[in-house]
């Protein structure tokens, strides 16, 4: 009975730099590994499906913007920024277990959008989008309302670390 009880307590455990658990941990892992292991095909998917639901989206990349949303499907270019947007979150979920590294992936990230001067609230957007475009991609069998609650929690900590970045990329540049 004490090693069960000992399993539930190392499952539930708060991760205080992530603000998940280990169990969420491991969900994340499992339910991006579909994703992981077809990057171009969920990349292009997950662009093009926010360009059509959020067209500001779109907008904000000087390589799509004004072009039509039927046009920029089958682009290389398309393919070639959804396979680098995943592979980022890839990359992320990845060193979930080494919160300095994954701090510093983040705010590389940060950094390199804070200088196309890309607004916080398109990451915002980007992550409410990203849980819904799993469930319709991957399917309530595998995004689970756990899963959901996982993918919501790893982008408030991603996304807090963002407007750090931001924020420091903001206060330099005007030093």
């Amino acid at each position: 009975m004490g090693s069960s009880w000992s399993g539930f307590l190392e499952k539930n455990e708060l991760d205080e730099a992530t603000g998940l658990t280990v169990k969420q941990k491991r969900i994340l892992v499992q339910t991006w590994a579909p994703v992981d292991k077809d990057t171009k095909k969920y990349g292009v998917a997950l662009l093009w499906q926010l360009f059509k639901e959020y067209p500001d989206v779109q907008q904000q990349f000087p390589q799509f913007k004004d072009e039509s949303i039927d046009k920029i499907k089958d682009s290389p270019k398309l393919r070639a920024h959804g396979t680098a947007v995943v592979k980022a979150i890839s990359t992320m979920i990845q060193n979930l277990d080494d919160a300095e590294c994954l701090v510093e992936l983040i705010k590389k990230t940060a950094r390199s959008h804070y200088h196309r001067g890309i607004d916080y609230k398109y990451f915002e957007i980007l992550a409410q989008f990203v849980v819904q475009f799993l469930k319709s991609q991957l399917g309530r069998d595998v995004m689970t309302a756990e899963a959901e609650e996982a993918w919501v929690t790893v982008f408030k900590t991603i996304n807090s670390v963002i407007k750090v970045g931001m924020d420091e990329e903001a206060i330099q540049s005007i030093q």
